[in-house]
């Protein structure tokens, strides 16, 4: 797991890589990464699944949560690079993951 902050053409992006498993465990991460984008005036945050195989349902609420933040803030949240079934579970949530902003 990490944060990372990125200049694009698009302005500043917090990048957060989630590692293997996105569960409760993971709450303090993403608080740092809303902080960040605040502090920096970012204006996404992109959530790198790459090798997160388990999406727990406490971890699902936890994108949900940000996404709400984040349409508040008129940020944008993207989730890239999911494995099949947490494409599958993301999907099935209503997200749109992949390239998509969500």
């Amino acid at each position: 797991m990490w944060l990372n902050l990125t200049q694009t053409d698009a302005g500043l992006t917090v990048v957060v890589k989630v590692g293997d498993r996105l569960d409760i465990s993971r709450t303090q991460l993403f608080a740092k990464a809303r902080e960040w984008a605040s502090q920096t005036g970012a204006s996404r945050i992109d959530i790198d699944l790459g090798g997160t195989r388990r999406l727990f349902d406490s971890g699902l609420a936890i994108l949900m949560r940000l996404r709400q933040r984040m349409d508040a803030d008129d940020q944008a949240l993207r989730v890239t690079n999911c494995e099949p079934s947490v494409d599958r579970q993301l999907r099935h949530a209503g997200f749109s993951p992949a390239s998509d902003a969500i």
